[in-house]
């Protein structure tokens, strides 16, 4: 009689329901197998406008050298960095460190609970935030990223812009009726599952839907079209770098701890101008940036790299310039090419390397 009546209550309730499907849908995700919030925030962190099929790979090799927090807080930099190379948004990684000394530091070792003591570390906005409340600490909360929001747009009926703090606001209270009052965080991770797998963008599987029956825009007939979206067009951008060449070892610098590739070790470079030929850009950044005079001795083939909101063409030159080491306020060291590698710099710079040595063997 009991199972009876449960299954009565969840043919009338969407919650349900939805965490019946998950536990039969649901995706075998590293992450899922964890408990402790360590484990827990750091895929949270690394899933942050990335897939999960590139997260599973850095969040294997991040926790077998990071097991846990402190290990974190002990850990360098730069081997921080290199632990997030490729996963791009790398001010997440930095982000993940200063906050892990917080947490040591500042509160003993203790984890925040709840979305608003969450929302008090770097790194940690209104998404994540809501994640790990429901997740890690089992709050009511509806964590509200681009996947959820096309569920929710589509469950809801909404138009207009999904980004609008109305929308969103809308969405964070009426998508409770999605959350279990029991397993919240088991809530959280079945839309995420639902929007991957049957939700979908384009052509979503209406039929194969446990909520399809209380879905607004289902039951309109037309699912696909919300939420609303406007095409973009990626700019281009053309840019110069320079491998400044010294006794077997090339001129690295340090970007910022903060914006694009933050923390990142990167090739002197930038961009060029309008009406300004590649050659004489390289020569300008260096006289720019390191106040060294340089000429190109040779043109690598030009590097082609789509980032989310912009794709660049790379202009790489070997160069040769006279002095030491530039005195700047940008950290920069001299690397021997042998160990090039080993320092965590943006993607692109991989292809430019791979050209380096191909040349350099040929």
């Amino acid at each position: 009689m009991k199972a009876t009546r449960e299954s009565k209550a969840a043919k009338g309730n969407p919650s349900e329901r939805l965490l019946r499907w998950y536990k039969r849908h649901g995706r075998d995700l590293p992450w899922r197998k964890r408990r402790d919030p360590y484990a827990i925030w750091v895929a949270e962190a690394m899933l942050q406008q990335t897939t999960v099929g590139a997260v599973i790979p850095y969040y294997e090799r991040w926790l077998l050298a990071l097991p846990d927090i402190n290990s974190l807080v002990a850990a360098s930099p730069d081997k921080v960095m290199k632990l997030w190379e490729g996963l791009g948004y790398y001010s997440r990684a930095l982000s993940l460190h200063k906050a892990a000394g917080i947490i040591v530091g500042e509160r003993r070792g203790v984890f925040p609970v709840g979305e608003s003591e969450w929302r008090t570390l770097p790194g940690v906005g209104s998404y994540t935030a809501a994640a790990l409340a429901a997740i890690v600490d089992g709050r009511r909360r509806v964590a509200i990223d681009g996947l959820v929001r096309r569920v929710l747009f589509r469950f809801l009926g909404m138009e207009g812009d999904a980004t609008k703090a109305q929308a969103v606001e809308r969405m964070r209270v009426e998508g409770l009726v999605l959350i279990s009052k029991k397993h919240p965080g088991d809530s959280v991770q079945a839309i995420m599952d639902l929007a991957t797998a049957v939700c979908m963008k384009t052509n979503p599987k209406c039929t194969e839907c446990p909520i399809a029956r209380f879905c607004a825009a289902y039951a309109a007939g037309d699912p696909g079209r919300l939420p609303l979206r406007k095409r973009k067009s990626l700019k281009s951008i053309d840019v110069v770098v320079g491998i400044w060449l010294r006794n077997g070892a090339v001129y690295l610098q340090r970007r910022p701890n903060h914006g694009l590739f933050a923390g990142l070790w990167e090739l002197p470079g930038g961009k060029v101008d309008v009406g300004e030929s590649p050659v004489d850009a390289v020569i300008r950044e260096f006289r720019e940036e390191l106040g060294r005079s340089v000429h190109p001795v040779e043109t690598l083939p030009i590097v082609q790299h789509a980032y989310t909101s912009f794709k660049v063409q790379l202009h790489p030159f070997i160069v040769r310039g006279t002095g030491p080491k530039p005195k700047t306020a940008t950290e920069g060291l001299f690397v021997s090419l042998p160990k090039i590698r080993q320092y965590a710099q943006p993607a692109a710079n991989k292809k430019i390397w791979r050209l380096f040595f191909e040349r350099k063997e040929a």
